[in-house]
């Protein structure tokens, strides 16, 4: 599976429309005409494409949202209520939480900043999320917000153990991006909170993790091509993962020291 064709209305979204079943194209190709960052988010979401053609499929992603710049300025999304979501993970996923950075940064439309920049009907800017990219429509929806699965999973780093329920078996990855210096947030699983903390100066990573009573996670820690360091007890090193150190843990906190290549 590649690019899937998808054919819309006036005013209709990136992934507003059914896609049409017979209109494929090899996997990472442009595709021409409808060619859209949701067909190739679908994709790779979804399990879709091969293994060996997913970084193919992501090229043509991170190179969809580059190209979309209807007003000026970019890169921006395109997607809408099916799509949006599939793009955020796809490219998370795929380790290129900086094209999502970059995404935020921008002010001109369609996108978050030009949700928040003055303008006479909003003196203030909006204060929620509207229900498409042109600010038609309803001014407070849900269809827009999936960036905020990133702030969760992808800048902090907190999310469930892939094939898993319940929050008992976690994922601990955070990714720095762009300048951030800090982040932290907080998961209310059933077993209760789970949180993380990570700042980084000047090279250094220092990320910190509370897990509550029968939980276990895996942390992935920053290293830049250098070692890692635990900071408290009860970390169980579990080897490395491209540019991480991988961690085993259990209940309780846990810090770590790690490198992001910052101020190298």
């Amino acid at each position: 599976m590649g690019n899937v064709t998808h054919t819309a209305g006036p005013g209709a979204s990136d992934l507003g429309a059914r896609p049409h079943p017979q209109t494929r194209n090899p996997p990472g190709s442009r595709g021409g005409t409808g060619a859209t960052q949701a067909a190739q988010a679908l994709a790779l979401d979804e399990g879709l494409v091969p293994e060996g053609q997913r970084g193919r499929v992501l090229d043509a992603l991170v190179e969809l949202v580059h190209a979309h710049r209807p007003f000026g300025g970019g890169p921006h999304f395109s997607g809408g209520t099916i799509g949006l979501a599939p793009i955020v993970r796809a490219l998370h996923t795929g380790g290129r939480d900086d094209v999502l950075w970059d995404v935020l940064q921008e002010d001109t439309r369609p996108g978050y900043g030009y949700f928040m920049a003055p303008t006479t009907a909003n003196p203030h800017g909006l204060t929620t999320v509207p229900e498409q990219w042109d600010m038609g429509n309803s001014k407070d929806h849900m269809i827009l917000p999936q960036i905020e699965e990133w702030f969760h999973s992808g800048l902090v780093g907190i999310r469930q153990a892939p094939g898993k329920a319940g929050y008992r078996e976690l994922v601990i990855d955070p990714r720095p991006v762009g300048g951030l210096t800090r982040a932290e947030g907080s998961y209310h699983t059933p077993y209760g909170v789970v949180s993380a903390r990570w700042v980084r100066e000047k090279g250094r990573f220092r990320l910190d993790v509370g897990l509550p009573p029968n939980t276990t996670a895996q942390v992935r820690v920053p290293t830049a091509g250098r070692k890692a360091q635990v900071t408290r007890d009860g970390a169980v090193f579990q080897g490395i993962r491209g540019d991480r150190a991988t961690y085993g843990v259990a209940s309780g906190r846990h810090g770590f020291v790690g490198y992001d290549g910052e101020g190298r």
